[in-house]
């Protein structure tokens, strides 16, 4: 990255001064990147900004390290445009070590992208077109509104191609998401209008393969058992000899993104099939869940956070599209021992309905 060369703005106004301490501390980290000591580098950063050492997939400690960047950034108001871009450039260092193909990058680029548009405030006209021209990146699209939602969409379920290759392996070629799949997740959500989508469903890839074997329900059970990392292991509780035997083995057409609902629709328990069929597809694209992909979403939420759905506070089934020996399958009753599968006529309280879209 060129410096910015403006002779104008090395004078600051007489008797004021600027705290170069946490400039110095940006600089060093930024120094050993790509060395055999770049790790170190960035720990000493962390040392000074008071953070306990970051770790592999922990966003919270990406989104603290650079929003403290970012408040102390908007402090030093009167900086010279030789020191905005010695600034710029180490922090552009520090991104491309933190670059990775995951949720944690994505956060780390939309809050460095933040830092230089507080940096920016302080340019002279002149300046700032010389800025613009190095951090291009900065006015292509992200704005305020889009680094606030994209800060909240840290708490939407997600489970995509990086976390299947990192618990358990490669899912081959992916589906592209929706042009529009920002709106459709900052949406109010058709079934909890007081919420947004994002709030209230998860977003899984529902992979035609893994590590090059077809993904089913027989084959999910033993991914699940032994996850890779840090992943959660877990298993089927219980799964009925008729579902193993009519549906264990059957996989999917083609790879597509499921988004579902993280519980049963209001008002779907104590229903019939066909009425609670009614409440799930009322909304345009929704549909009642296929076995498989209720299976996945649930247990990749568990694998990957530990969080529990359809669980046991109360005890809560979604019914699927899929009948064997002519009843209802029905996906739910989790804990940490498992996930419950079976095939019932029963209707009762602790049956309701997920919705599902699909993305292909």
């Amino acid at each position: 990255m060129s410096y910015i060369n403006q002779p104008s703005s090395n004078s600051r106004p007489e008797g004021q001064e600027v705290d170069k301490t946490f400039m110095r501390a940006i600089h060093e980290a930024a120094e050993g990147i790509g060395s055999k000591q770049g790790r170190k580098y960035i720990t000493i950063l962390e040392g000074k900004l008071g953070l306990t050492p970051l770790k592999s997939k922990e966003v919270d400690s990406f989104e603290r390290l650079i929003t403290l960047v970012s408040k102390q950034m908007s402090e030093l108001k009167e900086l010279t445009g030789q020191e905005i871009a010695t600034i710029t450039n180490d922090l552009s260092k520090i991104q491309a070590e933190y670059k990775r193909p995951n949720q944690a990058g994505l956060y780390f680029d939309v809050l460095y992208s933040n830092v230089l548009l507080e940096l920016s405030k302080s340019l002279s006209p002149k300046e700032l077109a010389a800025f613009q021209l190095i951090n291009k990146n900065v006015y292509q699209g992200i704005n305020r509104e889009d680094y606030a939602w994209k800060v909240k969409m840290k708490e939407m379920s997600t489970f995509g191609p990086e976390k299947w290759n990192s618990y358990f392996g490669d899912v081959g070629e992916v589906p592209a998401l929706p042009e529009d799949i920002k709106g459709i997740l900052k949406a109010p959500c058709p079934f909890f209008p007081d919420k947004c989508v994002f709030e209230t469903h998860m977003l899984v890839l529902i992979p035609k393969t893994v590590n090059g074997k077809p993904l089913t329900l027989n084959s999910l059970r033993e991914l699940v058992k032994h996850p890779t990392g840090e992943g959660k292991a877990t298993d089927y509780e219980y799964i009925s000899n008729s579902v193993s035997a009519d549906l264990g083995d059957k996989p999917i057409e083609a790879s597509y993104w499921a988004l579902m609902t993280k519980e049963v629709l209001p008002e779907s328990r104590n229903k019939s099939y066909s009425d609670q069929q009614n409440l799930a597809t009322a909304k345009q694209g929704y549909e009642v869940p296929n076995l498989l992909p209720a299976a996945v979403c649930i247990l990749m939420e568990y694998v990957s956070t530990g969080r529990t759905l359809y669980g046991r506070e109360p005890w809560t089934y979604t019914r699927c599209q899929e009948k064997v020996q002519g009843d209802q399958t029905i996906v739910g009753g989790f804990a940490p021992a498992g996930l419950n599968v079976h095939n019932v006529n029963y209707g009762g309280g602790n049956v309701g309905v997920a919705a599902l879209r699909k993305f292909f």
